[in-house]
């Protein structure tokens, strides 16, 4: 049988589960969405990279202009 005092225990453990159930759910999702933003850096570069081997620009172009557009994108993310 429980006693008054371990209920309140048991409701406070409660609470406290929740809240670090919470932050735990917070930081999944944030650990997800940079995941993403990684994947479409990824893919930008690789896409920069194809167009750079299958085109007869200088890598200087490239350099100067094709990833400065990509690292702008994702800077402000």
């Amino acid at each position: 049988m429980h006693t008054e005092g371990s209920v309140g225990h048991l409701l406070c453990r409660i609470a406290i589960l929740t809240t670090e159930n919470k932050t735990l759910k917070q930081q999944l999702q944030t650990v997800l969405d940079k995941g993403h933003h990684d994947n479409e850096l990824i893919e930008a570069l690789l896409v920069c990279f194809f167009v750079f081997a299958h085109s007869h620009l200088d890598f200087r172009v490239v350099q100067l202009t094709l990833l400065p557009l990509i690292i702008f994108r994702f800077v402000e993310i």
